[in-house]
């Protein structure tokens, strides 16, 4: 699932990349000479693919802090259930310990 929403955003940001570097590339053809592009064109791709990149890892970060934050949370709950689970447990020791008191002969702990 996280593969897929990955790949989606990875594609999207190709997309716009791809289109950026058309309006670039249209640009420097019409101001500037043909050497002086090439190089221009370069650094702008570089740029860009740093862009996609920086965004790419936001979007695994943003994916991998949702995870614990459910990881957490589901951490807590269980905790949760844990301490019930212990205050029962101590409840019917409790319970059993008044009941072997009275079975032995003698009345009800206080």
């Amino acid at each position: 699932e996280k593969r897929s929403v990955l790949e989606c955003s990875i594609e999207q940001l190709n997309v716009q990349l791809q289109e950026e570097q058309g309006k670039y590339a249209k640009l420097e053809l019409i101001h500037s000479g043909e050497s002086k592009q090439n190089g221009e064109l370069e650094l702008e791709v570089t740029r860009l693919k740093a862009k996609v990149e920086e965004m790419v890892q936001r979007d695994v970060e943003k994916q991998n802090n949702e995870d614990l934050k459910k990881e957490v949370k589901s951490l807590l709950s269980e905790r949760s259930r844990l301490q019930d689970l212990l205050r029962d447990a101590d409840r019917d020791k409790t319970i059993l310990a008044d009941l072997l008191h009275c079975v032995r002969g003698g009345s009800k702990r206080t």
